[in-house]
């Protein structure tokens, strides 16, 4: 969770109004937590789990460049919680996004 952390410091330092995320599930997940984070108050710990994240507020935008894992369009994102060493899920629908990329080849 220390480089999630950092990450979210830089949104927040930079004041982004929006989030794109390109690459596989884990850089999805990544920045659907930044798009709900970023202007809110809550932790990573305290969202941890279902429904317990309360919104997001910045556009998100998922374009996957791997097939397989539906993260583009899922309500869920994974995260290691090192100091627990277990991954950890948000499930939430505020973690959808705007829009996505699926490619149905």
């Amino acid at each position: 969770m220390e480089l999630f952390a950092s990450i979210l410091a830089v949104a927040r330092a930079e004041g982004i109004d929006g989030v794109l995320g390109i690459g596989g599930g884990s850089v999805i997940d990544v920045a659907k937590l930044v798009a709900a984070l970023t202007n809110s108050h809550q932790t990573v710990p305290a969202v941890f789990g279902i429904n317990r994240l309360l919104s997001r507020d910045l556009p998100l935008v998922c374009l996957p460049t791997t097939a397989g894992t539906g993260a583009e369009v899922s309500p869920n994102a994974i995260l290691l919680d090192t100091a627990d060493e277990l991954k950890k899920g948000v499930v939430s629908p505020f973690l959808v996004p705007d829009a996505a990329f699926v490619d149905r080849c």
